[in-house]
């Protein structure tokens, strides 16, 4: 279910890049062979639901709301917002895809070797994920926006979270999940820890490492791996949010 949702997201999204590739600040982040997904869900939605899945796949009432705020800015007078949703999503993806996909290998039993079910982390351009992040925002810095503006961008991105949150709240009331407490974890094994950790280097005391505003903290299930796989690009999401407070 994810899987379809992410498709229209992704389909709505690269075809507004594609249609403002010549924008003059747009076309300056716009990496379509390294980054677009939607070829890569195509392989997945058929892995899943059968080659004929075009014929009754339709976006939950969430992914519908998130692909017509993205329409809403490409069909707009100024499409630059449409930056934070790639922003948000890419790099998300290529933060923890990797290890994301080993947890959705594992947990739902897929051929990693074959790649079916798994295309969507896949990203055969970008050898590299750490230099291509790097570089993608070293773009970001030389696009030389407004302040206004590159608020804006950030308040959108902010907004792209909340809507990938609302897709996961729909998959916990499929799941009767929406009632369920969320339970405490380990610190040190939330892999958001190293970063909250800098505020704490050189004490020696783990145990001041807070997990309690981590992103995942806000929709992990301990114990529960099924839904662990299913969230996988809700926590890639939430790498990239974090990453924002770096720019």
């Amino acid at each position: 279910m994810m899987i379809k949702d992410l498709f229209f997201v992704y389909s709505a999204l690269e075809e507004e890049f594609e249609k403002h590739k010549e924008h003059e600040i747009l076309s300056q982040v716009h990496f379509p062979r390294e980054l677009n997904r939607t070829a890569n869900l195509v392989k997945d939605m058929e892995y899943y639901f059968g080659h004929d899945w075009r014929r009754h796949a339709q976006p939950s009432p969430a992914a519908e709301a998130y692909v017509l705020r993205i329409r809403e800015l490409g069909s707009g007078s100024e499409p630059l917002l449409l930056i934070a949703h790639a922003y948000t999503r890419y790099m998300g993806d290529l933060s923890g895809g990797r290890v994301l996909m080993k947890i959705a290998v594992k947990t739902m039993g897929l051929d990693a070797a074959k790649g079916d079910g798994i295309r969507f982390y896949q990203f055969d351009d970008v050898p590299n994920p750490r230099e291509f992040k790097k570089m993608y925002r070293s773009k970001l810095d030389a696009l030389g926006i407004a302040k206004d503006a590159s608020s804006e961008l950030v308040d959108e991105a902010n907004a792209a979270f909340f809507m990938n949150m609302d897709l996961f709240k729909e998959l916990d009331c499929v799941l009767g999940l929406e009632n369920v407490p969320i339970e405490e974890s380990d610190p040190s094994k939330c892999p958001f820890a190293n970063l909250t950790a800098r505020s704490t280097m050189g004490s020696g005391d783990h145990s001041m490492v807070s997990t309690s505003n981590c992103p995942m903290q806000l929709s992990f299930y301990t114990g529960r791996p099924v839904l662990l796989a299913m969230m996988v690009c809700m926590i890639a999401v939430a790498a990239s949010i974090l990453m924002l407070w770096e720019i």
